[in-house]
């Protein structure tokens, strides 16, 4: 026989429920419509509610769209941990690729949001959107000290947010659609090793002078393409 489900357990299931049928539903359009499309009313429709539902659950439409791509974060986190890299250093490339890759795949969708979670001047929304991003370059940087590639006196944490920082600033101008993704993984190739260099212990150092060198070359062909008007 069933153990019957505490009320308030019951409660708090049902609006984590709500919750998420409105996410599932700001996904759904945002990837059919224009983000001015997605209104909070256009919003409450496809969850199948009201308006004052989705105010009285997140506050904002800006809150949506936070929750939804932390949701975004959490998967890409994981499939970032089951890379299988040689080393950490290669990892560390690998994990911007995969980025790429998935804003290669759905401009449209991730623009849309991030346009309008990077435009807001709010403590909270931005800490909110960067903790999480910074751990995934704190698995980075932490194993790259535990695999001896960085400087026993390198702090980690530090690092990371300087990757964060390196990568959301190149974020922006793809999400301003003043650079291709293709220069945007360039840049990004090349500013980690960059960083990585100065923090580098010896046996990372040959190794990150070829990806240094590799990013270089790309980024030169990039430029050269956009200029050509082909980029």
């Amino acid at each position: 026989m069933a153990i019957p489900q505490p009320r308030e357990s019951a409660r708090k299931q049902a609006k984590n429920d709500r919750r998420q049928r409105i996410i599932d539903a700001t996904a759904a359009l945002l990837h059919q419509y224009t983000v001015e499309a997605v209104s909070v009313n256009a919003i409450a429709e496809g969850a199948q509610t009201s308006p004052a539902t989705v105010y009285n659950l997140f506050g904002t439409r800006t809150r949506i769209f936070l929750e939804l791509f932390n949701q975004e974060q959490q998967k890409f986190r994981q499939q970032a941990r089951n890379l299988k890299s040689p080393n950490a250093i290669d990892y560390l490339m690998e994990v911007v690729g995969l980025a790429a890759k998935w804003y290669r795949e759905e401009p449209h969708y991730f623009r849309s949001a991030l346009g309008v979670i990077l435009g807001v001047n709010d403590d909270s929304v931005r800490f909110a959107y960067e903790k999480p991003r910074i751990s995934v370059w704190r698995d980075c940087a932490d194993r790259a000290k535990e695999e001896g590639y960085l400087k026993s006196a390198t702090d980690a944490g530090a690092l990371a947010v300087l990757m964060h920082r390196l990568f959301n600033g190149v974020l922006v101008e793809w999400v301003a659609e003043h650079i291709s993704i293709d220069r945007a993984e360039s840049e990004l190739r090349y500013g980690m090793s960059v960083l990585l260099m100065a923090h580098a212990a010896p046996k990372a150092k040959a190794r990150l002078e070829t990806l240094l060198e590799d990013a270089q070359s790309d980024l030169t062909a990039v430029r050269r393409l956009t200029m050509e008007g082909v980029s």
